[in-house]
């Protein structure tokens, strides 16, 4: 039985049997062998040097942001019909982003994106895994330093953390279309590379699950600190909601964390964080929080971002170290699966080392000592 990926249920299945096309055909010869065969672009393009390599950005069918379709990247479309010809275009000068997709926001089905990346990492690559024999168990064995999983280099004009946020809205809630536009500048950011170079390294945790028959053990690497958007001395700690956050763990070869990823992250933690604010209580009862500002406002999050580093540095804790507890994680969770409306969150300790998210989710808004830290929770 052929097994097609997700966004081929209605093609052809011939395709994915057929016979690359020949050298001469080109654009053909490149489409049907990205998108049909999982090659990579690089080893059927012409143009290779040691600083750069090609990468799939959107495929046929693909629910691809227009914030991932860089100016200049190559499109490849496909005629599927009679005759199977294609052809080559650059994206930005003789076909234009919205020409790329269908009537239901995803890429059309004969198009193709590719573009240029660096080859080289800013991340340095965790300790590998050991090939001493010791690990022989584990059939998952995958480290960033062996896959092409980077982050571009931040550009020089990049803005800084600051004025890129004073872009994106004030002390009020963005709704609508206002609330996609910013969260699309965010990632648009991120993917473009315009991150803290301090915060681009890999940490390795361990992870371990006992039943009642074996112990599983592993290991994950993650980066040293929450997500953010700016330099080395201008930075902004940036919320994204579940897409945002989907679109941008895609970019870099990476998933989002579970909730026991989280706990264990956060446990491992060379320095444990917390800094509560009350944006969620009524203006009368708020303590921590300004009146009047939205929990989910542009300013809301610069003022807990800002509030944080200050915190931060009193504690002698700088940029770059392994730190967790301040902010929430937007986790995946099997108790998503037909709730498509809501969101899987863990996170954000309190000074006892309780997770609000799920330990404070209850009528008393105070944890249990037998609270699961280990859980995620749905409340929003």
């Amino acid at each position: 039985m052929t097994m097609l990926p997700p966004w081929m249920d209605e093609a052809d299945e011939s395709d994915a049997e057929a016979t690359l096309p020949p050298e001469g055909s080109g654009a053909a010869r490149l489409f049907d062998g990205v998108v049909f065969r999982g090659m990579s672009p690089d080893a059927l393009l012409p143009i290779s040097d040691d600083e750069a390599v090609w990468e799939t950005v959107a495929l046929p069918r693909s629910q691809t942001c227009r914030c991932m379709l860089p100016p200049g990247a190559l499109v490849v479309e496909r005629a599927l019909g009679e005759g199977r010809l294609a052809w080559m275009g650059v994206l930005g000068e003789n076909i234009q982003a919205e020409q790329l997709y269908r009537a239901d926001g995803r890429i059309r089905d004969s198009v193709l994106v590719l573009a240029r990346r660096p080859r080289t990492s800013r991340v340095s690559p965790a300790a590998p895994f050991s090939d001493d024999g010791e690990n022989d168990q584990g059939f998952l064995r995958w480290s960033p330093a062996t896959r092409a999983s980077y982050f571009p280099p931040r550009d020089s004009s990049a803005p800084g953390g600051h004025a890129f946020m004073a872009t994106t809205g004030g002390e009020t809630a963005p709704a609508g279309k206002d609330w996609k536009k910013r969260e699309d500048a965010m990632v648009a950011q991120l993917v473009a590379g315009n991150i803290p170079d301090k915060l681009l390294r890999w940490v390795a945790i361990n992870l371990s699950y006992q039943d009642k028959t074996r112990t599983i053990a592993g290991t994950v690497q993650v980066l040293p600190d929450y997500l953010s958007i700016g330099s080395d001395t201008d930075w902004v700690y940036v919320p994204l909601d579940p897409v945002s956050a989907q679109l941008v763990a895609d970019r870099f070869d990476c998933i989002l964390p579970t909730a026991r990823i989280c706990q264990a992250i956060y446990s491992q933690a060379t320095q444990q964080t917390a800094l509560s604010r009350d944006y969620y209580l009524p203006d009368k009862a708020r303590r921590t929080a300004k009146p009047g500002r939205a929990q989910t406002s542009t300013a809301a999050y610069i003022e807990h971002s800002d509030a944080m580093q200050v915190e931060m540095k009193k504690a002698g804790i700088t940029l770059g170290e392994f730190a967790a507890g301040h902010k929430k994680d937007v986790v995946i969770a099997r108790a998503l699966h037909g709730k498509s409306d809501r969101i899987a969150f863990h996170g954000f300790y309190d000074k006892n080392k309780y997770p609000f998210e799920p330990c404070y989710e209850n009528p008393e808004r105070k944890p249990n000592p037998s609270c699961n830290k280990d859980l995620p929770t749905l409340a929003h």
